[in-house]
């Protein structure tokens, strides 16, 4: 035998070696990547005048001619694998029709099949930090968790779904840990309707998780307990504009301002002493640089769904140059850890670009009350406005739903009123976040439509 795989013999002319090299060698494939059937074997460079891939020791899997088919893998090919070619070469002398066919067989390619499961996990485990943050809409929560990725699996990068709410992340996407295999979690849970979250006793969320070999995708589910929060808060308010007109001298006109909030804000454990509501400009230190009414008291406990009202009253010429104040209700309460406070800080602005207020209540020994953020309208669409005081100078951040700055504006006053264009921004959920000193004092989401 010679070098091209047939025996030597006068006058046959043998232009090109049979050239066979393919992979060989011995690999370990999971059988959910050969059911995808894009895993092949290519034959060498050619054309040949037959060609046939071999299971050994003699099963074939398929055959031709000219330029050799790759041959894709399945999971009945366990075993090893040759490609035998043949190729055919005439006499270049009389007698016409006398040839030689010569042979080569590869080295095997060894194939072994284990099996791998597509999603061997159902559920995963994780740690979770809830700290109420209540609205009269829905219920919030700040959210602190780690959700732990069994070995052998890591985050695909899509964000986690939740059954019955949603999370708007703080500052970004949840971040992968490799090393801990952990997806930490952080930002503001918000769950709506609060009904289905105490029924359910909890939240029940999906997480799409990958193999770390074959890159399958496996849908496992979480579970975020249920909290009890037992401070309520209903900080908001209503305000209606009556404009007083029957004098003939516009100069005598006023402006009423009608305020109607909830007279019961604060529920269990608290055992109420007194509600007390102040009207005016805040100074930014926790007092009024002016005081339009106030301190009025009210029902210390008031019937269930009650509403107090307030009333105050300015010309009409004051009410058209347009201002800002700020509703404090407060309710003193005493309970077992002794005495404390609950404060309700509403905004409301007037005249040109003026707005409702709804603020969120908070507990004045964990909040500065000096601080606070209001924006308006919301959902916006080209302009917002922010109403804010601070301590100190300051800056507001927007964030998008990825966590990217989009807006980073310093503050210098310590309490005013600005204006942000957001006509330029996409149509969608985004956080608005008051700093001092590098701190986030409050944040609240923002929704831009168009």
């Amino acid at each position: 035998m010679n070098q091209y795989g047939c025996s030597a013999s006068a006058g046959i002319n043998i232009t090109d070696p049979i050239s066979v090299d393919i992979l060989s060698g011995c690999y370990t494939l999971c059988d959910t990547l050969l059911e995808e059937g894009d895993i092949c074997l290519d034959g060498p460079p050619g054309s040949f005048t037959s060609w046939r891939w071999v299971l050994l020791p003699n099963t074939p899997l398929s055959a031709g001619s000219g330029p050799v088919t790759p041959l894709c893998l399945t999971t009945a090919m366990e075993g090893e694998i040759v490609l035998q070619v043949s190729q055919q070469y005439q006499n270049s002398n009389p007698p016409p029709g006398s040839t030689l066919t010569c042979t080569a067989q590869s080295e095997p390619f060894c194939l072994e099949v284990i099996e791998c499961d597509k999603c061997p996990y159902k559920h995963i485990d994780g740690y979770y930090d809830l700290q109420c943050m209540l609205d009269a809409e829905e219920q919030v929560f700040s959210l602190h968790s780690a959700l732990t990725i069994p070995d052998g699996w890591h985050y695909c990068g899509i964000e986690p779904e939740i059954n019955g709410g949603f999370i708007l992340y703080n500052p970004g996407l949840p971040s992968y840990n490799s090393f801990t295999h952990q997806l930490q979690i952080d930002g503001f849970l918000h769950v709506n309707p609060a009904s289905d979250y105490i029924a359910n006793n909890g939240l029940t969320g999906t997480l799409i998780i990958c193999n770390d070999l074959t890159g399958e995708q496996c849908t496992v589910k979480f579970v975020i307990p249920f909290k009890e929060c037992t401070e309520t808060f209903w900080c908001m308010m209503d305000v209606e504009e009556i404009v007083n007109n029957q004098e003939v001298n516009p100069e005598n006109w006023t402006v009423t301002f009608n305020f109607s909030f909830p007279g019961h804000y604060i529920t269990n454990p608290c055992s109420l002493t007194t509600y007390t509501a102040y009207l005016g400009v805040p100074n930014g230190f926790g007092g009024f640089s002016q005081l339009f009414l106030g301190p009025v008291q009210f029902n210390a406990t008031p019937p269930a769904f009650q509403m107090n009202t307030l009333s105050w009253t300015i010309p009409y010429a004051r009410y058209l140059q347009g201002g800002c104040f700020m509703l404090r209700y407060l309710a003193a309460c005493s309970g077992n850890e002794g005495s404390f406070g609950f404060i309700c800080n509403l905004n409301y602005c007037y005249g040109e670009g003026g707005w409702g207020g709804i603020g969120k209540g908070r507990n004045d020994e964990e909040t500065s009350d000096g601080d606070y953020l209001e924006i308006s309208p919301n959902p916006a669409s080209e302009t917002l406005q922010v109403a804010y005081a601070l301590e100190a100078r300051g800056r507001i951040q927007l964030r998008n739903g990825l966590g990217q700055i989009v807006r980073d504006i310093d503050l210098d006053e310590k309490e005013s009123i600005i204006s942000i264009d957001v006509s330029d921004l996409s149509p969608g959920i985004y956080l608005a976040t008051l700093l001092r000193n590098g701190a986030a004092l409050e944040t609240k989401k923002l929704v831009i439509t168009r």
